[in-house]
């Protein structure tokens, strides 16, 4: 039977990625194993088998409900219900919301909303009105966090923004009349914030700045609920029992079954009311296998036990997988199980293992950081170590308390306590570091750390091995990338708009520098962890022309690298933008700045907009030209095969302007035969970029065509006059992206 559960296990974690990168039939695969390993055991392969399909028919259930093409950008009537506030930014605000009503050809469940900062929304208000609406489909940028993914995994079914809003009407639901209840008597706003997250479950509205204090940090994870809190309010429980049973109240029930009742249904209740957030419902299923099996009297193994609770976490939300959380919960549990046993055959008093596991999950908080590239603090450890008792055991039971008994709860003392905290926070997260460009001391201290923990969860004689190799791991996955090829451009997918890295040995460029939409540019958000993990320095920035969808983040990549080369095709344009000087005309030439590429002048009479002002880059290499237009018209295009014939055919050619109609003129597309065709993907929510007349020449002529849109962050390899092209999509990505035929 343990046998079987772990088989059962496997398949779980293995069968949603599986479906989600390689397609439906390719988790079939797995049945080859299975048969394998059972075949001698029919009615564990029968059940199996019989899993695997149902993992398959939740998934594809799952998927159904995501915005299909034909919705891109359509106007609707919804009613949008919130259950949460929403994190408010200087023009807008963000929050997801439950769908009530929708026309019948909709089967969504939750979107994320964008609405006006001056709409006033409060939890449990109903939106009745017209709605844009767009797939959630996010940038794909390798090796960062991946938009696609989360909105599946949230079941996220699409993004909306308000168009027309006709009504709102109240319909709180139980938590919405608790906050309602108690959010006014708080006289400080990010007291309140807190509060709210501990105990209502509403850590994602929190407001940007106190997020980002909390990151800085490094103890964001303490405002989401998960198994710590769920955890923590299960422990009071466990305690609180055997004081209520000697009071007769249950009369004969046994204290046990009274004990497993009570903690699955009291932390149950605390999921429940904090609106059945994932990371709370996982631990609730790992902790209740455990409580019904002890009820039982029956007594398994850790592995077991976390392989029925993995096999449940599946059958709820399969694609729960998918996401970081699980995994490092699940490994987390495994480490302090394991340990627990070690330390209590020891003979360490319950005060002990409860200190030891504390120590155990504030060093694994370190190589985790380091790990999803966020903020590293060099006190992390020690932040943890007293913010984790801090949270659990005073202000989570503290807020809870407040939750049910509103002002009688000591609200000055707590908003006084946590307004102290949030002060000594803000000068502890001064001392922040943007991970991973660490210090070689900085880097001695995490090892050390490292093996500290190591020398805890192996033996003497193996604790040297893994914690060096886990340490050398670390610091391998954190190098910059060698430059093994004599050219490399990278396509980032930063959705309607264009960055390219262009990368020679010992020099880098970048030609463009995505859009500015909302708080901060795409650059800032999405560019910047993947630029600093792969330790890129600009020697030069070239922004073809002034349009935001290029030029957005142009002030910080300037700022960011004040050493570099400034170029574009409407400098005095872009010094006004970025309030930076020094920016230089890529028309008058760019002799004597690199001999790796060269920038084609474009005469005054055809500069006629922004668009035909772009720069022009001609880049030479082994296997033939590259060629970047920015969004020149096919004037331009006409221009360039008449003036400058010698520069074809190219190798790699960038459409212009996204491949819409005012370029990829037929005649330009055809003088590049054999060229590899490349385009940064525009607005995905257009489904006729690249336009009609693109589409159909890609089709007659049967050529090729690499659209970020559809296959996310491209890179393009040439070495030795071998062009190698890499992306990485996604099965479901690109069945979400599939234009239907109306």
């Amino acid at each position: 039977m343990p046998k079987g559960w772990i088989g059962a296990a496997l398949l779980c974690l293995c069968t949603p990625w599986l479906w989600f990168y390689w397609g439906l039939y390719s988790a079939w695969i797995l049945a080859v194993p299975v048969f394998g390993f059972y075949g001698r055991k029919p009615l564990v392969l029968a059940g199996l088998l019989a899993l695997l399909i149902l993992l398959l028919l939740r998934l594809e259930g799952e998927r159904s409900h995501s915005l299909e093409r034909i919705w891109q950008h359509q106007t609707v009537s919804l009613t949008l219900c919130v259950r949460a506030p929403a994190r408010q930014y200087d023009h807008y605000q963000l929050l997801v919301a439950q769908v009530s009503s929708q026309p019948e050809s909709l089967s969504l469940r939750q979107v994320r909303v964008s609405l006006p900062a001056h709409q006033s929304v409060m939890p449990g208000d109903c939106l009745s009105g017209l709605w844009r609406l767009r797939q959630p489909v996010g940038q794909l940028i390798p090796g960062q966090f991946n938009q696609t993914r989360y909105y599946f995994t949230e079941r996220i079914d699409a993004l909306a923004s308000l168009v027309d809003l006709e009504s709102v009407s109240a319909q709180p639901g139980v938590a919405d009349r608790l906050f309602h209840r108690v959010a006014g008597h708080f006289e400080d706003d990010q007291v309140r914030a807190v509060w709210s997250a501990l105990a209502l479950g509403w850590g994602s509205a929190l407001p940007a700045d106190l997020a980002e204090l909390f990151n800085r940090a490094q103890v964001r994870h303490l405002l989401v609920v998960s198994g710590m809190h769920v955890g923590m309010v299960a422990a009071w429980l466990w305690l609180l029992l055997p004081v209520l049973h000697r009071t007769g109240l249950f009369g004969v029930l046994p204290l046990v079954w009274l004990r497993c009742l009570a903690v699955m249904a009291g932390a149950g209740g605390y999921v429940a009311l904090t609106g059945f957030g994932y990371p709370g419902i996982r631990a609730w299923i790992m902790m209740s296998i455990p409580l019904v099996l002890l009820a039982l009297g029956l007594k398994l193994g850790r592995f077991t036990l976390l392989a029925m609770a993995a096999t449940a976490l599946a059958l709820y939300q399969p694609q729960a997988w998918l996401a970081a959380g699980a995994w490092l919960s699940f490994g987390l549990v495994w480490i302090l199980l394991g340990q627990a046993n070690r330390w209590r055959d020891q003979g360490l008093g319950a005060w002990q293992l409860a200190l030891y596991s504390q120590l155990g999950i504030s060093l694994f908080m370190v190589p985790v950081s380091m790990l999803f590239g966020f903020y590293l603090h060099p006190l992390g450890v020690l932040i943890n170590l007293i913010m984790i008792p801090l949270v659990t055991l005073v202000v989570l039971p503290w807020s809870l308390l407040i939750l049910l008994v509103g002002e009688w709860g000591a609200m000055g003392i707590y908003e006084l306590l946590v307004r102290q905290g949030l002060e000594v926070l803000s000068w502890v997260a001064s001392g922040y570091l943007e991970s991973p460009s660490l210090s070689w001391p900085l880097w001695g201290l995490f090892c050390s750390f490292l093996l500290l923990l190591f020398s805890q969860l192996f033996r003497s004689e193996q604790r040297w091995l893994f914690g060096s190799l886990a340490a050398l791991a670390f610091w391998m996955a954190l190098q910059p990338v060698e430059q093994s090829s004599e050219f490399r451009m990278t396509l980032f997918d930063v959705g309607h708009g264009q960055a390219i890295l262009l990368q020679w040995p010992g020099e880098t460029w970048l030609y463009d520098a995505a859009a500015h939409w909302g708080e901060r540019s795409l650059a800032e958000q999405r560019l910047q962890p993947w630029l600093r993990r792969h330790g890129i320095k600009l020697n030069g920035l070239i922004i073809s022309h002034s349009d935001m969808d290029h030029a957005g983040g142009a002030g910080w990549f300037a700022q960011t690298w004040p050493q570099a080369s400034r170029w574009s095709g409407e400098p005095d344009v872009l010094a006004e933008q970025t309030r930076l000087n020094g920016w230089q005309d890529c028309h008058q030439g760019m002799k004597n700045v690199t001999e790796r590429f060269t920038a084609i002048g474009i005469p005054q009479a055809l500069q006629r907009d922004a668009n035909d002002r772009s720069c022009l880059v001609w880049i030479p290499t082994s296997a033939g030209p590259v060629l970047l237009t920015g969004d020149a018209s096919r004037f331009v295009e006409y221009w360039l095969l008449q003036e400058h014939a010698d520069l074809f055919p190219l190798a790699v050619h960038l459409l212009g302007h996204h491949g819409s109609p005012s370029s990829s003129a037929q005649a330009f597309l055809a003088a590049n035969p054999s060229a590899i065709l490349a385009v940064s993907g525009a607005d995905r929510a257009r489904p006729r970029w690249p336009g009609d007349h693109l589409r159909e020449w890609l089709s007659e002529n049967n050529r090729p065509l690499y659209n970020t849109a559809q296959l996310g962050t491209l890179q393009i390899r040439i070495h030795q006059g071998e062009v190698d092209v890499r992306h990485w999509s996604s099965d479901f990505r690109l069945r979400l992206l599939q234009a239907k035929d109306e």
